[in-house]
């Protein structure tokens, strides 16, 4: 009955959103039937609202069949792919189902599999799943069965296939694999459309048909989805278009009544010259009384939405809860008055925060461009003038640089004389200390931002580096960095947080530490930084040989140095 609905003979040509031939349909319902076994039929047969499935560039759309209609009026050249993506087929005839239709099988599993929370980040980054993560199971699963993967509080993950029987997993170690899961993480695929400029100069006067594909799951997370009223105008943001072109329209009923997985057909006439329609990441609504932040997508929707996987390369670990970010950004006090630059900013969590605390502009330097776009739904929902973003390399680029080209962009000029500047971030493991060392150069130097005053640092850093730096004499962290660190700073230590709050999870916890500047230094004012930093190295770099024989290493300067400082070593 499956096979009449959807198959037809084969179309001559390539065509566009054509329905399954005979053998697609096979394949294709045969892969379905794994996860969701007779439910399929649900898909099917839906009198009330039918659906139909539909094959473009060997990916499979559930579209609803009145969509389906309204497109046939649209010629075939302009015409886009519609609905949710199912998956594609492969060279070799197989299916392989996409990751954005777990709506459809989470809702109609057969076999579902329930993991602990310590197990769901590894089940989000495509790792097989082992019994010591496994929560439940429904009783008589299959080997080699596909599954829905659900966190314990029932929230969809992902979905793969059993690698042992629910029997069979009784008996084996907590460290085998009962599963293998699809793996979720990947570049992002832009499922989205594009206009000819023929096709649009051919509406001109007429409909102009936009249309979302999966809004609510595929590209776009629900949790960034606008909240429609009355009197907002919604604008198509064309991220991929430096020109940032648009087009504004009123509010329709089909968005009044937050039916957002339909073809919407706006009546209205395009005017001379046409833009060409660029693919678009997220719909964005202003409204100009009022400027409020996204929520903050779930750690599996900012997966899926930009394909973020933490680069190790990087060092990468991200910081996604708020309540942790509030309250770093906490120890800053007020920045109403403050210039905030943010180091490594990742997706935005952080970021999230110092917009929240009334910064008054913020500057986010960030070195990895597939985080771009998370950082421009942040900078569209306040103002260009508001955040600016800079990608570059923190370790070579020039702050003050950046405030003062920023500051330009704004028109609205800086003072340095009464603006105070504060540099905030979640560092990278690997660039942790160089970066604080090249800030103390700058500070003794009166370089770069240092020279307009005592801006602080508030970093999150490695718990063994922020221990280190806040060590005092005699503690057996007391290092190098502590030296040099608190000559030039007043050091506060902040919390800790755990390794387990970060995505993905680093095997160490991390510390909070706040720096500031010094308005005099306590004693030899006239010593350099590099000179300390030479001495400090020798001498804690060598920890287990006695002072006298570290000191060696210095040269003749080590022995006027003791001298000096009235200091007897016994031999």
């Amino acid at each position: 009955m499956l096979t009449q609905r959807f198959q037809e003979e084969k179309p001559k040509g390539e065509e566009i959103m054509r329905p399954l031939t005979e053998e697609e349909t096979k394949v294709f319902f045969e892969k379905l039937t794994n996860y969701i076994g007779r439910n399929v039929a649900h898909l099917v047969d839906r009198p009330k609202d039918p659906h139909v499935f539909r094959l473009h560039k060997q990916r499979v759309y559930y579209v609803r069949e009145e969509v389906m209609r309204q497109a046939t009026s649209i010629d075939k050249k302009g015409l886009i792919s519609l609905g949710t993506c199912f998956g594609k087929f492969t060279g070799s005839g197989k299916f392989k189902l996409h990751v954005t239709c777990l709506d459809y099988l989470s809702q109609y599993a057969q076999y579902k599999v329930w993991v602990k929370p310590s197990s769901e980040m590894s089940v989000l980054y495509g790792n097989n799943v082992y019994k010591a993560g496994l929560g439940r199971i429904t009783e008589n699963t299959p080997k080699y069965q596909g599954v829905v993967i659900y966190s314990m509080n029932d929230t969809p993950l992902g979905f793969g296939t059993t690698a042992r029987s629910t029997q069979e997993c009784r008996k084996v170690d907590v460290k085998q694999v009962f599963g293998d899961v699809t793996r979720l993480l990947r570049e992002l695929e832009v499922h989205l459309w594009k206009w000819p400029e023929s096709s649009v100069e051919s509406l001109r006067g007429g409909w102009l048909v936009v249309a979302v594909l999966s809004l609510d799951h595929e590209v776009f997370p629900s949790s960034l989805l606008p909240t429609f009223s009355t009197g907002h105008q919604v604008m198509l943001r064309h991220h991929l278009s430096h020109s940032a072109s648009r087009i504004d329209y009123e509010e329709p009923e089909a968005l009044r009544a937050k039916n957002l997985n339909k073809l919407w057909c706006i009546n209205r006439s395009i005017k001379s010259p046409c833009p060409t329609l660029r693919p678009s990441y997220c719909w964005n609504v202003r409204n100009k009384s009022t400027e409020k932040l996204p929520q903050m997508p779930s750690v599996a929707e900012i997966i899926r939405l930009y394909g973020l996987s933490a680069q190790q390369k990087l060092s990468q670990n991200f910081l996604l809860d708020l309540n942790l970010t509030d309250k770093m950004v906490k120890m800053a006090g007020d920045l109403s008055n403050t210039t905030v630059i943010e180091v490594g900013p990742g997706p935005g969590g952080l970021t999230r925060s110092i917009l929240k605390a009334g910064a008054k502009r913020l500057i986010v330097i960030e070195k990895d461009p597939r985080c771009l776009p998370a950082l421009e739904v942040l900078q569209q929902a306040v103002s260009k003038q508001r955040m600016h973003i800079v990608m570059d390399d923190v370790l070579t680029v020039d702050e003050e640089e950046c405030v003062i080209k920023a500051s330009e962009q704004s028109r609205e000029p800086i003072d340095f004389q009464h603006d105070q500047f504060l540099f905030l971030g979640n560092l990278p493991f690997s660039i942790g200390t160089p970066l604080l060392l090249k800030w103390l150069y700058q500070i003794e130097r009166k370089q770069g931002l240092f020279k307009h005053g005592r801006a602080p640092m508030i970093m999150l850093l490695q718990k063994e580096v922020a221990d280190r730096i806040g060590a005092a004499p005699g503690d057996d962290d007391f290092s190098r960095l502590s030296v040099m660190m608190q000559r030039w700073c007043d050091v506060q230590m902040g919390f800790k947080i755990p390794g387990s709050a970060f995505v993905p999870p680093p095997k160490v916890d991390t510390r909070v530490i706040k720096m500031t500047p010094r308005n005099r230094l306590k004693s030899y004012p006239d010593v350099p930084l590099e000179a300390i930093e030479h001495v400090a190295r020798n001498v804690f770099g060598q920890r287990r040989k006695m002072l006298s024989n570290s000191i060696q290493t210095l040269g003749a300067y080590g022995s006027q140095l003791l001298e000096n400082q009235d200091i007897i070593l016994d031999e």
